[in-house]
């Protein structure tokens, strides 16, 4: 059995990439969330690309460089929010998906 801490190292300044070579979900199209006909041609109009690059900006920046209204851009911004989010997973689910028992800093009973 691996102890947990050898199994994840500490990150040095960074997130480390996924294992397999995975590419994070931020690193993922804007055009592949999902989007209206009229948000993906803003989009197209734009030099975003990624949905890390337009999650970093602010809405004026948005509002400005994709020539949308204020709600529109909420809506893009949830929208692609929760394309890249995860899944949510309860307490039992990590603890059932996990391969080492849980750490909690107390004494063995």
């Amino acid at each position: 059995e691996i102890p947990l801490r050898e199994a994840f190292p500490p990150s040095v300044g960074r997130h480390p990439l996924p294992p397999s070579g995975l590419m994070p979900r931020a690193e993922r199209r804007i055009l592949r969330c999902g989007l209206s006909e009229e948000m993906k041609r803003a989009v197209e109009n734009s030099s975003l690309d990624k949905c890390r690059e337009l999650l970093s900006k602010s809405d004026l920046e948005l509002i400005d460089q994709l020539d949308i209204y204020q709600s529109d851009v909420h809506g893009l911004i949830d929208s692609v929010s929760a394309a890249v989010a995860p899944m949510p997973r309860t307490a039992l689910e990590l603890l059932q998906s996990s391969k080492t028992h849980l750490l909690t800093g107390l004494s063995t009973l």
